[in-house]
């Protein structure tokens, strides 16, 4: 299930952590990121409209993980998506860059 406001959107993946980004959209240089219920190994992985991977990076998370997941360059004005994996549990948000 999504969950989305002015700012902040999340979801819930099927192991039943819950991941949420914000602020929703952002100016195209980071983007705040928290996960809850989770633990072990979590691939990032950043993509644009076109489907093109832009970042990918990996964390590991003990139970909650609060950070930020800076740009390598400021993004262009534009949908994309952010997909979170651990394990076989996926999710994808979608976030907008408005500059």
């Amino acid at each position: 299930m999504a969950v989305a406001n002015e700012d902040i959107i999340a979801n819930t993946l099927s192991n039943g952590a819950v991941v949420m980004l914000y602020p929703n959209p952002n100016n195209g240089q980071g983007v705040n990121v928290q996960i809850h219920g989770m633990d072990g190994d979590v691939q990032v992985r950043l993509m644009d409209g076109n489907g093109r991977l832009v970042k990918s990076d990996r964390w590991i998370v003990e139970g909650s993980l609060i950070t930020t997941l800076d740009f390598d360059q400021t993004l262009s004005t534009g949908l994309y998506q952010v997909e979170f994996i651990q394990g076989n549990a996926r999710t994808t948000l979608r976030m907008s860059v408005v500059r």
